[in-house]
């Protein structure tokens, strides 16, 4: 009975709309189609567009900006059909909150919502560009919506005002001190976490020996740790591939060359981002595309990437 009442309110409502707006129709032609004789449309950014070449060569990062030049001008018979299109809106947002079963499948839609994770594996620089070409291969993810961000987690201190810095200079609080890892943070749905840890384990794999050092350990955090339910599938990726999981308590020694990761509760140690010059950088001997630099600093000026405080090294 609830639901049908609730129906029928939501059909009351529609009616109204479509007859509050149909009377009303000359009114908004005056308005759109006297006042404002046209919509220019904004410059719509493309961004990020991977291409991966026969040759099998690391692909390329193709950032432009281009703009669809549509005039969207409104005429009487423009806005005629504006306010047949409410009207349908109106009736087809009715109908679906008739639909319990529909409402109920969108609300478990949206409930499903990606997972803040940091991998961390080497050498910052050099994981980044791996995850951030994997977001724009298998995500289709484009300019602001990357992730993928340099930073420090895993150590059971911070500097003053909570920062945590790449080096000492001055007297600054650097990561290696302090017992901090370098990591990558990003925002994956549940759904892609196996594949984004096959990709972390590769990485952990093709390690650097001079890249050895804590700060270099290779670790996994999430919120929970290992008690995440979105840990299950880590784990199993994990255990096919016969590495060991160790749950993370801080502060803890490399493991470069014994096939474990540390799993780190994000809650208890979360992220820290790292400086702004080290973000999108080149991993030398390694030289990254200029537009992958251009990406780093979209993301600045999209306010993504923020100044943590540190002095520039």
């Amino acid at each position: 009975m609830a639901a049908l009442r609730r129906c029928r309110y939501s059909l009351l409502l529609a009616l109204t709309a479509c007859v509050n707006i149909c009377c009303c129709w000359q009114p908004l032609a005056w308005c759109i189609g006297g006042r404002a004789t046209g919509w220019t449309s904004q410059k719509r950014l493309v961004g990020l567009a991977y291409r991966r070449s026969h040759s099998g060569r690391s692909p390329k990062v193709d950032l432009r900006s281009q703009a669809d030049g549509q005039d969207y001008s409104q005429t009487q018979g423009g806005v005629r059909r504006l306010v047949a299109s409410a009207g349908l809106c109106a009736l087809v947002a009715s109908c679906w909150a008739c639909n319990p079963q529909a409402s109920h499948a969108k609300r478990k839609k949206d409930a499903v919502k990606d997972v803040d994770i940091y991998f961390g594996a080497g050498n910052f620089w050099h994981l980044q560009h791996e995850f951030v070409m994997k977001e724009a291969l298998s995500l289709s993810r484009r300019e602001g919506d990357i992730s993928s961000l340099t930073g420090y987690a895993g150590g059971t201190r911070v500097g003053d005002l909570d920062r945590v810095c790449y080096s000492g200079i001055l007297f600054a609080p650097d990561h290696v001190s302090l017992g901090h890892a370098q990591v990558v943070r990003l925002s994956l749905p549940p759904s892609s976490l196996p594949e984004f840890t096959e990709l972390f384990l590769d990485e952990v794999e093709r390690r650097k020996q001079p890249e050895q050092g804590s700060q270099f350990r290779a670790c996994i955090g999430l919120r929970g740790g290992v008690d995440s339910k979105d840990f299950a599938p880590i784990r199993e990726v994990c255990e096919r591939r016969g590495v060991s999981i160790v749950k993370a308590k801080g502060d803890e020694p490399d493991n470069y060359g014994k096939s474990s990761v540390y799993v780190y509760n994000s809650k208890l140690f979360p992220w820290r981002p790292a400086e702004q010059s080290n973000q999108f950088k080149d991993d030398p001997p390694e030289r990254y595309e200029s537009d992958y630099k251009e990406l780093g600093r979209k993301l600045t000026e999209l306010g993504v990437i923020m100044n943590n405080s540190c002095i520039t090294n």
